[in-house]
């Protein structure tokens, strides 16, 4: 998985924007519909099989496979996580009509669809994404007992800091105030 830097973009309402490292280095973002089934051949409301004839373009390969939104090939590769979520808005801006399609470069760029975007998925990246969560939601947990005005001898001191709350520590001790810097030095300690 990976951390999606959306400053600057607006994501619609009712969308799960999901974004993977794949194993090449690449990146693919998908976006569907927060009522929409994988196991069914819908995406915003849209038929998917009309929508692949509307176009004038193939979602999936002629070889017997289920027309699902899991296996439709509609989310584009791209160099960066940036790039990747930029298609893959342009993607519901065409699904939900607010886009003209431009079928030459839709061709020109390589997609995946949800199965082969898992599939291809970089374990590292997501290992480590994991990582990253666990050591934010333990500072999210002191966070609130510091907001909350727990005894600083209540709050648990934490063993060793990893790298990512070392830099959240820093950037707490920077706007804290006098009793939360104690707090801070505390648990840092």
């Amino acid at each position: 998985m990976k951390k999606l830097d959306v400053q600057d973009q607006v994501i619609p309402d009712n969308v799960v924007l999901h974004g993977l490292k794949q194993r090449n280095g690449k990146f693919i973002v998908r976006i569907f519909g927060v009522n929409d089934n994988p196991k069914e051949k819908r995406l915003f409301g849209r038929d998917l099989d009309e929508l692949e004839d509307t176009l004038g373009v193939r979602f999936w390969e002629e070889n017997g496979q289920a027309h699902t939104l899991w296996s439709a090939a509609l989310y584009q590769e791209a160099d960066t996580i940036r790039e990747a979520t930029d298609a893959t808005l342009e993607l519901y801006e065409i699904v939900t009509g607010g886009k003209d399609f431009d079928r030459s470069l839709w061709t020109a760029a390589s997609h995946k669809s949800l199965c082969a975007g898992f599939n291809e998925a970089d374990p590292d990246a997501i290992i480590a994404w994991n990582k990253r969560m666990a050591d934010l939601v333990t500072m999210d947990g002191i966070a609130k007992a510091i907001r909350d005005r727990v005894p600083a001898g209540n709050i648990r001191k934490l063993q060793s800091l990893t790298k990512i709350q070392k830099e959240w520590l820093r950037k707490r001790l920077r706007k804290a105030d006098f009793g939360e810097k104690c707090v801070c030095i505390i648990i840092w300690e």
